[in-house]
């Protein structure tokens, strides 16, 4: 399939992708961002598709709607958003946080300032908290090494690389939104808002 015949076939997603959202507890407005429109374009959108959204549920119900169980790893694996490096994001109060801090935060006790929230899995995306525990920076760089994670390996050298130099310079010249080259590369839109600002891919012109 050609880029633009991709791109065409996202099109009849947009109820689809809004439904999502409103299963999830989103507001309509933050459904527009996410999409790669101003808020103020929520509830037009809203209307256009015959999506109700309902009034904003509460981050200690979302959280259960957005992740999948693992019953091999017994991690609870966060679906979406995700940031880069694959950690869970979550709204509360009007405010992203980590997911995996909201989990720990939610089932044990309050973290300290100095704290950070470690995976014994080594699975960024799990927010099961069973498989989470309260450590320092020091700690934490500590069981990195350990693990043999200090030093990843980036761009096309990473074994896991979604993208090359041909797919960055096409997501910089793109009229699309970020969401929108998200779904198409299948990265993040974190991700792609990085590469357009050049804080990824910097050697790539």
């Amino acid at each position: 399939m050609t880029l633009q015949r991709e791109i065409d076939s996202l099109q009849p997603d947009m109820r689809a992708d809004l439904q999502f959202f409103a299963f999830i507890g989103l507001t309509s407005t933050e459904a527009a961002i996410l999409l790669g429109y101003s808020g103020v374009y929520g509830s037009t959108l809203a209307k256009k598709y015959g999506v109700k959204f309902a009034s904003k549920m509460p981050p200690e119900r979302r959280f259960h709607r957005l992740y999948d169980k693992d019953d091999q790893t017994g991690c609870w694996v966060w679906r979406r958003p995700r940031s880069k490096r694959g950690y869970g994001a979550i709204s509360v109060n009007g405010k992203a946080q980590t997911a995996h801090r909201f989990a720990f935060e939610m089932y044990k006790r309050k973290l300290l300032d100095t704290e950070l929230v470690c995976h014994t899995c080594d699975n960024p995306s799990c927010v099961n908290p069973e498989h989470l525990f309260a450590g320092t920076q020091r700690e934490n760089m500590m069981d990195m090494r350990a693990k043999g994670r200090e030093n990843p390996l980036l761009g096309t050298d990473h074994p896991h690389a979604k993208l090359n130099p041909q797919k960055v310079r096409e997501i910089r010249s793109s009229p699309l939104s970020a969401y929108r080259l998200a779904k198409i590369y299948h990265v993040s839109s974190v991700t792609v808002r990085r590469i357009q600002q050049r804080r990824l891919w910097k050697h790539v012109q």
